[in-house]
């Protein structure tokens, strides 16, 4: 019995089907990291707020959320290795981005303890170009305006560091008081640009599953 040759515009379908089903999983892959990140960033900074607001704050809690972050991030992975879903060269790209900003930002944040840099710039700046970056691979306006809005909003530790009193000049109390508003500040544009976002792009890869059904 001969086997029936598709036609070049059934070919042509089951091509655009396969991009389709792979770009709705790496939408949805893509967001949910997004939201572990950027709920994890807001529940350490708010964290970190209240250790301030009772003088009991040693930053320890910045610590953890690398550690946090990334365990959650890998709980995912596992999950998602587990699927039929195959790694394409997009994944890897998303992937490899991410590993170099995430060294990026722990030598940023070592630089700015040595250095005497505004923590919270490094880290606004370094991860929304990693944002930035990431929404041009996946082409999602929501993710790069996030990125771009998280670059320029970098400059606003930038200019407050800039402004911030001498420690002779204006004493404990002065210091620790915009530092406690710049750890609110950091929260606010990670839970704006980084998890907005992140739902946003689960939100339309589940749409987009529903229509496929």
């Amino acid at each position: 019995m001969e086997e029936r040759k598709i036609t070049e515009q059934e070919s042509l379908q089951i091509i655009n089907s396969m991009i389709s089903d792979t770009r709705t999983k790496l939408t949805h892959d893509a967001g949910i990291p997004f939201l572990i990140w950027g709920y994890t960033t807001v529940a350490v900074s708010l964290w970190e707020y209240a250790m301030h607001r009772l003088d009991l704050y040693w930053g320890w809690g910045w610590f953890a959320l690398p550690v946090i972050g990334y365990l959650l991030t890998w709980i995912f992975s596992c999950r998602n290795n587990r699927s039929e879903y195959v790694r394409t060269y997009i994944d890897r790209a998303v992937t490899a981005v991410w590993i170099v900003f995430g060294f990026s930002v722990l030598f940023a944040f070592g630089a700015a303890f040595v250095y005497k840099i505004s923590m919270f710039f490094m880290m606004t700046l370094l991860i929304g170009m990693g944002t930035a970056i990431t929404g041009a691979i996946i082409r999602s306006k929501a993710v790069t305006i996030g990125g771009a809005l998280s670059m320029l909003s970098s400059t606003i530790f930038a200019i407050r560091y800039m402004f911030m009193p001498e420690v002779k000049e204006a004493g404990r109390e002065a210091i620790f008081a915009y530092q406690t508003d710049d750890i609110l500040i950091f929260a606010a544009i990670f839970f704006l640009l980084m998890c907005i976002p992140g739902h946003i792009l689960v939100h339309k890869a589940s749409q987009t599953t529903k229509k496929a059904e």
